[in-house]
């Protein structure tokens, strides 16, 4: 069984702290350098974010509960695919989304 707490000497690292925090996953850049697509786990699920290199600012972009993985701008850069484990049983389909509506 694993503790919930990790200790040496007199520091102490908490596992479910750890386990919080954020990961990402995957990402692909724009051809033109301005916005980079990733998936990461920041809400507890893996979603798909757009994140403009400029402003620096995230916009979540998927919504389910089902995890999102490996986003890639397709070759006109207007629509972005990712794979989504829909209901949860490993069996990835790949979705398109239109990001200019």
């Amino acid at each position: 069984m694993l503790a919930n707490v990790v200790s040496r000497g007199s520091d102490r690292l908490n596992l479910d702290v750890l386990f919080r925090v954020p990961s990402i996953a995957g990402f692909d850049i724009k051809k033109d350098g301005t916005r980079l697509a990733l998936n990461s786990n920041r809400t507890g699920q893996y979603e798909i974010y757009l994140y403009n290199l400029k402003t620096q600012e995230s916009k979540q972009i998927t919504f389910a509960p089902e995890a999102k993985t490996a986003p890639r701008f397709s070759p006109t850069q207007q629509e972005l695919a990712y794979s989504h484990d829909y209901q949860g049983n490993e069996q990835f389909d790949i979705l398109l989304m239109d990001l200019e509506t």
